[in-house]
């Protein structure tokens, strides 16, 4: 079975519809040596599968961006807490539910390491995971108890 290259076969599409776009039009002139008007015939078909490859290309673009706000609804509103962290520990996003259990603003969550918010007892267990799913590039499930403004204590579940 041969593999469908899907992207020769999409310009192979605009092509055709661009040469049937053509068609529809009046030709310039019949004084012009048949050469000339072979060229002009074949730019005018380029000029038509670049526009509309452009129409297809915003209109990809649109349905990314819908996709990414998508996204960031469901992060930002999600009923469980999320914490993305880079690599060295740092809190880069965090959603309305970690800053709801955590009772702090957001902003004093983001740039700040995330075993600030780890209670003494668990912060080896965390970066002991984090050296561990650094090395392997395995993910490493750990349950550990975070420190609250709000609340006596929270057992999160972390994926590292």
């Amino acid at each position: 079975m041969t593999p469908v290259n899907y992207h020769s076969d999409k310009f192979e599409e605009l092509r055709k519809q661009a040469k049937e776009l053509i068609n529809r039009q009046p030709e310039i002139t019949d004084d012009v040596p048949l050469n000339v008007m072979e060229l002009i015939n074949e730019l005018k078909i380029h000029q038509i599968e670049l526009e509309l490859q452009n129409k297809e290309l915003q209109q990809t673009q649109n349905d990314l961006s819908e996709l990414y706000i998508e996204y960031e609804n469901l992060y930002e509103f999600a009923p469980c807490g999320y914490i993305t962290l880079t690599s060295s520990g740092v809190a880069n996003r965090v959603n309305l539910t970690v800053v709801s259990l955590l009772g702090v603003e957001k902003t004093s969550i983001l740039g700040l390491n995330f075993t600030h918010y780890i209670q003494d007892k668990w912060r080896d267990l965390f970066q002991e995971a984090k050296r561990e799913s650094g090395q392997t590039g395995d993910i490493k499930s750990i349950e550990i108890m975070l420190k609250s403004k709000t609340r006596a204590s929270i057992w999160v579940n972390v994926d590292s």
